[in-house]
């Protein structure tokens, strides 16, 4: 919040300035400097907000029903009236529709539009889709890999981005209920925020207040809550698929005005079938009822068999339900240390685990592993597992009237996209000519081709620490941090070892494979992680020079430095390439130096503020690759 005080002619310095959340009882207080200007920085968002102005010899003024929005500064002008007696004088304040300090194209979406919003899929995506600059899960035409999420002020990213995820943890990682308001940013001119050239989305948290209140809630959906019938088409009988959530909400003071908790639990339980497919009875395929050209009399065979000869156990191939499980946990607490410094701490975990269907063919084969050709096990079907823990501090203090300074720290722990099967056993594919004589997949058994070992870990901790201070028209941010970033990402197809078998006699006979494939690692790590060790150092500056009441001239500098920290391994098969007469290689990381990224823009708006807002803007906008890139 800034604003200027003044007697209607000239600045008034010195006035005191107090601002209060009325929920929490959080207080704020600056006074104006020599220009009559004042600035309140680390305020909690939303409100109601009372403020408070007082000056010796003026009449005092208080303005009430203030809402401030996440990454907008609130500009709150007074004028104060000369009075011999100190009779209180309230002011209603009227949100003007330029009050605000919004210095790009952005989108804020509030608690009461998340609270009225259909969200059907209980997703952050869904408002994310609020803004109109977005596409899917990019925004401006960016893939959806170039934004920059962060939550309470700390980055929590998908660093590997992989399978169209935004966000760690299956993709949401943070119940809907636990979420207090969210700003989606395409042009933000604040030299803190970084790190994306689609959309910087910033995520506020719930917080607790001195009433102490708390919710059930609980939303079902399930095959019996859709129709079965289209134009008198019947679709037939309905398999087993819901999305059942169960969660609750507890938030209040521990004690009043000083130390505020907020918790919210969340289990989420979705039966569904891994695929449609059928077994036939008479070996014809009919792939408008899904029913394949594979037998149970085929499968019952192959499984009987694999276990005499190998010891293995295949499980079932009629039954394919799965289910995803999803189980997330936040917890909060803010402790109003003084009316000088605020403290706050953030813990989040998730865990979720989803069953999933064997993915594309080996080897260029004709025919998916589950087609109406061919036909898998319910062991093969592969368990997606991730967990996810989240950790933030921030300790906010007002060094002097018009010196704040801001420290946060945040640490991410995320175990994702870990895949496995049930049992350890090379994938087989046994073939066999469908009735046109094109030799096809018939049956499948054995590892997934992808899962083996396949798994991510990022291990992310930050610290930053942002100095803003007040002289006269000018209102500086200058600011440092460091982001560490060490990730790895396991994958080995064909891990397991793959054979083919050009039909079922030549598996029984124990024949020569038609095809072999066995994927292993060049180091001594038998998983063969591809590691990445990233730094990134940032040290910055900006000037919000308020110029006129009506016009403001920001301009400023940022200077990122990232550095890769380990060695990558040589390639041999990529060694032996030229492109261009340039010898290729992996065993080097991008060299290191300066990005530099300036924002310069103006504002400016009429006096009545009702008419015209005119900004103007320059800057440079830089984001790291996304690290499946760069593997």
């Amino acid at each position: 919040m800034n604003g200027y005080v003044s007697d209607g002619k000239n600045s008034l310095p010195g006035a005191t300035v107090i601002a209060t959340h009325l929920l929490s009882g959080s207080r704020y207080s600056t006074i104006t400097n020599q220009q009559g200007y004042y600035q309140l920085q680390g305020m909690r968002t939303g409100g109601p907000y009372q403020i408070d102005i007082s000056y010796v010899g003026f009449r005092p003024s208080t303005g009430k029903g203030i809402y401030l929005q996440l990454a907008i500064p609130y500009t709150y002008n007074t004028v104060l009236i000369p009075s011999t007696d100190l009779e209180e004088v309230v002011v209603k304040s009227t949100i003007s529709k330029y009050s605000n300090g919004k210095t790009g194209a952005s989108t804020h979406v509030g608690s009461a539009q998340i609270k009225l919003l259909p969200n059907v899929t209980r997703s952050l995506t869904d408002i994310l889709k609020l803004t109109p600059y977005s596409n899917g899960n990019g925004f401006g035409g960016r893939d959806q890999r170039m934004n920059n999420f962060s939550v309470d002020g700390a980055n929590f990213n998908y660093n590997m981005g992989l399978d169209g995820k935004v966000l760690p943890g299956g993709g949401s990682p943070i119940s809907i209920d636990a979420v207090e308001e969210t700003m989606i940013n395409i042009a933000t001119y604040d030299i803190r925020q970084t790190n994306f050239i689609g959309a910087a989305i910033n995520i506020v948290t719930k917080s607790g207040t001195n009433d102490l209140k708390g919710s059930l809630y609980t939303y079902i959906k399930n095959e019996h809550l859709r129709g079965n019938n289209v134009d008198g088409y019947h679709l037939g009988e309905r398999e087993k698929e819901a999305r059942d959530i169960y969660g609750f909400t507890l938030g209040g003071p521990v004690i009043k005005n000083k130390i505020f908790f907020f918790i919210n639990g969340e289990y989420e339980y979705s039966p569904f079938p891994i695929h449609k497919w059928k077994l036939s009875t008479d070996g014809q395929e009919d792939p408008v009822n899904h029913i394949s050209r594979v037998t149970s009399k085929d499968m019952e065979r192959f499984s009987n068999d694999l276990r005499e000869m190998y010891e293995y156990n295949t499980g079932s191939w009629t039954n394919f339900n799965g289910q995803t499980t999803t189980c997330r946990l936040l917890m909060r607490a803010d402790w109003n240390i003084n009316d000088h410094q605020k403290f706050m701490i953030r813990y989040n975990y998730t865990t979720q685990k989803k069953d999933n269907n064997l993915v594309g063919a080996a080897l260029g084969i004709k025919g998916t592993p589950v087609s109406r050709y061919s036909m898998s096990f319910r062991n093969s079907m592969w368990q997606d597992m991730n967990d996810v823990h989240s950790l933030t501090a921030e300790l906010f203090s007002y060094l002097s009237k018009n010196i704040t300074n801001q420290i946060l720290v945040s640490f991410t722990f995320n175990n994702g996209n870990n895949r496995k099967c049930k049992g350890d056993f090379p994938t087989i594919d046994i073939m066999k000519p469908d009735d046109s004589g094109t030799n096809r997949a018939f049956m499948n058994a054995g590892y997934e081709q992808h899962a083996w070992n396949n798994g991510i870990t990022e291990r992310v901790w930050a610290i930053t620490d942002n100095l803003s201070f007040q002289m006269g028209r000018h209102n500086f941010t200058t600011g440092m941090s460091f982001e560490s970033q060490n990730l790895s990402n396991c994958y080995l197809r064909y891990g397991a070892g793959y054979y083919r078998y050009a039909s079922y006699e030549d598996f029984i006979n124990k024949a020569a494979p038609v095809a072999f494939a066995l994927g292993y690692s060049l180091s001594k790590d038998k998983r063969a992680p591809a590691k990445v060790n990233y730094r990134q150092f940032s040290i910055y500056a900006q000037d919000d020079y308020q110029i006129t009441q009506n016009l403001k001239f920001t301009y400023g500098i940022r200077v990122d430095i990232p550095i890769y920290a380990n060695k990558r391994y040589e390639n041999p098969s990529i060694a032996e390439y030229t492109f261009y007469d340039t010898k290729l290689s992996t065993a080097y990381w991008p060299e290191s130096f300066p990005l530099f990224s300036p924002p310069d823009w103006f504002y400016l708006r009429s006096v009545r503020e009702q008419y015209y807002n005119s900004p103007g803007r320059f800057r440079y906008f830089l984001r790291t690759l996304p690290h499946d890139i760069s593997f």
